[in-house]
């Protein structure tokens, strides 16, 4: 079964999307090869598309993304990436907080 496609681009274009999970997405396309990577991933606050997991888990799954992330930027490349807050028994984590071990620990430097 192949990812849905959600829009036709002209091969002319420089841009693609597809729905589909994005670790599995991002392991078949060449290291280094993205200027620019735009992602919002799921805020881990129980919303319908999302699957609620505790924040050691859901640090843990967004630490592979990151990476995955750092491997296809090329050396000038950009991510950008817009997260929210993750509430758990009442208190709010800053979910850019809680990953920035993770982060720190990749090259290049995310900021």
């Amino acid at each position: 079964m192949g990812p849905a496609t959600l829009f036709k681009f002209y091969r002319e274009a420089e841009a693609h999307m597809e729905c589909q999970d994005n670790l599995a997405f991002m392991r078949h396309i060449k290291s280094g090869s993205m200027q620019l990577i735009v992602t919002s991933p799921p805020y881990n606050i129980g919303k319908s598309y999302e699957e609620r997991r505790p924040l050691d888990a859901y640090v843990n799954q967004q630490a592979q993304v990151i990476s995955e992330c750092v491997r296809l930027l090329s050396p000038r490349g950009s991510l950008c990436w817009q997260v929210g807050n993750h509430v758990q028994d009442g208190e709010i984590f800053r979910s850019d907080i809680a990953l920035r071990p993770p982060r720190h620990s990749m090259s290049p430097k995310l900021t």
